[in-house]
């Protein structure tokens, strides 16, 4: 419905035929997306990267946490101890 609204301007005119993607186009899309998904899902089970991801996370919520201590104490000195 989408891609008919946007194809007939939301005036519900017919659509002609010339306007619209072959099968081979549609089919050729789906392929492409299909691909991207199967991507993703590979990536999603990398070890690796789900450590990268947990790091950089990690990271940002020390940061932020930070961030919120030195604007609730004005004037206090904020560190980080390991």
């Amino acid at each position: 419905r989408k891609a008919y609204d946007n194809m007939t301007g939301g005036r519900g005119r017919r659509i002609a035929r010339e306007d619209l993607p072959s099968n081979a186009q549609v089919e050729d899309a789906v392929r492409a997306h299909l691909a991207l998904v199967g991507d993703l899902q590979r990536l999603s089970r990398s070890q690796s990267l789900q450590r990268l991801l947990g790091a950089i996370t990690r990271r940002y919520a020390a940061e932020l946490a930070l961030r919120q201590a030195a604007s609730a104490f004005p004037g206090a000195q904020v560190s980080v101890a390991s």
